[in-house]
């Protein structure tokens, strides 16, 4: 009997396994699908837990209602954005694309397909996202030089933010799952 783990006669999907001989030749590909499997997940659970932790400060920068405190935090999460959603927009498909090589799924799979569909619609509206952050940004601090109260157009903006937020969390939860399950399309 062979250890399921240490040996590659088959992929796990689901809680089985299901044989794939002519995708996994030697055990060497399955140590060589472990390192952008483990980078791929931590950039995945980075990402998402960044991405959390700036839009409670922003939300609770928002609710204060306060145009100083609103253009602090969003100077911050705009840099955050920049670097943190940015380079996981970059670095997320590369590895996902090195990661599905290596497991040995043709990149032309259906599921992987939804999943780059998926993967556009979220960068589509993440895209006017960061525009609209930095605008809110920008209007809190002209009110708050200004000593002025936050006027509608700061308001419209952050609508419009979180309107555009909604399709892009839904599509990267989509992906997730895709990436998980790997359902026959």
């Amino acid at each position: 009997m062979r250890n399921r783990i240490s040996s590659c006669p088959a992929r796990y999907a689901w809680g089985r396994w299901r044989a794939t001989r002519q995708r996994c030749v030697t055990e060497g590909a399955f140590r060589r699908q472990r390192a952008p499997s483990v980078s791929h997940g931590l950039m995945s659970a980075r990402s998402t837990s960044r991405h959390s932790l700036r839009e409670r400060g922003r939300r609770r920068a928002h609710l204060t209602r306060d145009a100083a405190t609103i253009a602090s935090v969003g100077r911050m999460v705009v840099k955050a954005d920049w670097i943190f959603t940015g380079s996981s927009g970059v670095l997320q498909p590369v590895s996902g694309i090195l990661l599905a090589h290596v497991s040995g799924w043709p990149l032309t799979a259906p599921w992987l397909v939804v999943t780059y569909g998926f993967y556009a619609l979220a960068f589509a509206c993440w895209a006017p996202v960061v525009g609209l952050q930095m605008r809110a940004q920008r209007l809190a601090q002209i009110a708050a030089e200004s000593g002025q109260p936050l006027g509608p157009e700061y308001f419209r903006t952050m609508r419009i933010w979180f309107l555009l937020g909604w399709p892009a969390f839904l599509s990267l939860i989509a992906v997730f799952w895709l990436m998980i399950a790997k359902p026959p399309l």
